[in-house]
């Protein structure tokens, strides 16, 4: 009852909200609910473990990602640092 209720979003929920926002018609939808979207999201982000963030990177950007753009090799660059050393191939 007491519970805020914007701890209701999820961060599956937040990433959603805040695409659909961003691709919005109306110019405050656009730019006031993505930044407010965007600043829920960071909140939520910075409470998970680098484990938990790295498996929503798999899950949540890296099927937004095409092999044709940079993102992608951003992306793969990114992923690829944050591998443990013991892990690495080769």
């Amino acid at each position: 009852m007491g519970q805020d209720p914007e701890e209701d979003f999820t961060v599956c929920g937040l990433i959603e909200m805040q695409r659909r926002l961003a691709n919005s018609e109306k110019l405050f939808e656009r730019l006031v609910g993505t930044l407010w979207a965007a600043g829920m999201l960071d909140e939520r982000l910075a409470q998970l473990t680098d484990r938990q963030i790295g498996q929503l990177m798999f899950d949540a950007v890296a099927d937004q990602l095409s092999i044709l753009r940079p993102e992608t090799m951003i992306w793969r660059s990114s992923h690829a640092a944050t591998v443990p050393l013991g892990r690495r191939k080769g």
